[in-house]
């Protein structure tokens, strides 16, 4: 183990007195040349107020469900749309929607404006 004089610090404090120091001029530094900013950068990532996150139709749910079955329905849900036409594509959330939607219209005990 090294002691406390042989730590990273003390490499940086050799031949400095810390206590009572004068400060000295340190020369500037050189300026980095910086690309300006356009407007046509292009940007990365994400492009905001698309989809559902920011679709007011849309709200976000928790739900706990078994691990295996979350496992296994991603699984199946890939394979699934591997052999799907990009058009017809589903993902997670919409298989929820549509298994959802499947089983409320086979409520009859509540129905909105009846």
């Amino acid at each position: 183990m090294k002691s406390r004089s042989e730590n990273k610090f003390a490499v940086i404090l050799q031949g400095h007195d810390v206590a009572g120091a004068e400060p000295t001029a340190v020369s500037p530094a050189q300026p980095r040349a910086v690309a300006p900013v356009t407007a046509t950068a292009k940007r990365t990532g994400r492009t905001p107020g698309k989809g559902k996150s920011s679709d007011p139709s849309f709200r976000q749910v928790t739900a706990y469900i078994p691990l295996n079955l979350h496992n296994n329905a991603t699984i199946a849900l890939r394979l699934a749309n591997q052999i799907r036409i990009d058009a017809d594509k589903e993902d997670f959330s919409e298989l929820l929607t549509r298994l959802l939607a499947d089983w409320y219209q086979g409520q009859t005990f509540y129905r909105p404006g009846k």
